[in-house]
């Protein structure tokens, strides 16, 4: 039976021919990839509410990226990654599914501390979690690289590495799923890890929702407008809100007129939908948009607290663990792409 993947992750799992692409376009996978890009962890409970569980069987997470900038500027913090990661593990657990968590490196945070990346990266050690440092990957491929390189030669841009040492990453990515699929049966295991339980709420149909589309997502919105109000659940804890960052022009508040700040990517001429879902907390019964008149703001949801403390995490595994090989050779291959 082809194994089937589901895709969270932000823009390093958006890119054209990335490593994502590599899953995408193999012949012997199903794979569907519900990855925002510019967005923080709180793509989880968003990417959890579109995926279908019982139809999964791995389940890739690149949420890691941008969450050290937003921990940095104290848009979010440690334990609520932490909280959307356990949240996403535990509901992969109840369906069986397989999680790989990928850490794909930052230029800027190469020689500096690494919060959120060092703090998941032992947490999916004691919970039994593959985990994809490339952080690491980059240091040993320039301390074996046959030519001189520079780290930031593995890079596209800040947030990037060049597609091309992407692509070579899926390639060994989709071996280990290989590898992993033809092993025994999942099992779970419980650790002692506890988490605040956050979910996804999508707009409520009676909000006059549409549908937008772009060439890599559909995306029910609800429009609103100044002085418009979106209810949440009784009081919610919040830590995340999407939006379509391509149509906002307008600012959100609390009913304790705490104005939220919510700041996309810059606009692209043509574009009429990006998908962002970035994190903020704040407590509140509702939000009132606000702006110049004519204004608008595309609503997507927002990532909530349900009140539940799990005591433990569960995860699901398999005999064979996904583990992509990184070896000798393929340090050598990628630092030679990272030179040419």
């Amino acid at each position: 039976m082809r194994p089937s993947i589901a895709i969270a992750g932000t823009s390093n799992s958006v890119m054209a021919r990335c490593y994502a692409w590599v899953l995408e376009n193999a012949p012997d996978f199903d794979v569907v990839n519900h990855s925002r890009g510019a967005s923080s962890s709180t793509v989880l409970p968003y990417a959890m509410g579109k995926i279908d569980l019982d139809r999964t069987d791995f389940l890739v997470i690149d949420v890691l990226n941008n969450e050290e900038n937003f921990v940095h500027s104290g848009q979010t913090t440690v334990e609520d990654v932490k909280n959307n990661l356990c949240s996403a593990l535990e509901a992969a657990a109840e369906h069986g599914v397989v999680p790989i968590v990928l850490s794909f490196p930052r230029q800027n945070f190469l020689n500096r501390e690494r919060v959120v990346h060092d703090t998941m990266k032992a947490l999916c050690r004691d919970l039994g979690v593959v985990f994809v440092d490339m952080y690491d990957m980059i240091e040993v491929a320039e301390q074996q690289a046959p030519v001189q390189v520079y780290k930031k030669s593995f890079f596209e841009n800040v947030a990037h590495i060049k597609r091309p040492i992407s692509r070579m990453v899926g390639l060994r990515l989709a071996d280990a799923i290989r590898r992993s699929s033809r092993s025994e049966m999942v099992t779970a295991s419980e650790h002692g890890v506890a988490f605040d339980q956050v979910e996804f709420c999508f707009p409520n149909p009676d909000m006059g929702l549409f549908e937008r589309q772009n060439g890599f997502a559909t995306e029910q919105i609800a429009a609103l407008g100044v002085g418009d109000r979106i209810e949440l659940i009784g009081g919610s804890d919040v830590v995340g809100i999407g939006f379509n960052s391509e149509m906002t022009d307008c600012v959100v508040s609390t009913d304790s007129d705490q104005v939220i700040s919510l700041r996309g990517p810059d606009k692209a001429e043509g574009r009429e939908l990006m998908t962002v879902i970035l994190p903020t907390r704040f407590r509140s019964s509702q939000l009132v948009v606000s702006g110049q008149p004519g204004g608008r703001f595309e609503f997507v949801g927002y990532a909530r607290h349900t009140g539940v403390r799990r005591t433990q995490t569960r995860i699901a595994s398999r005999a064979v663990l996904p583990v992509p090989e990184f070896d000798d050779q393929f340090h050598k291959d990628i630092a030679l792409v990272a030179v040419s």
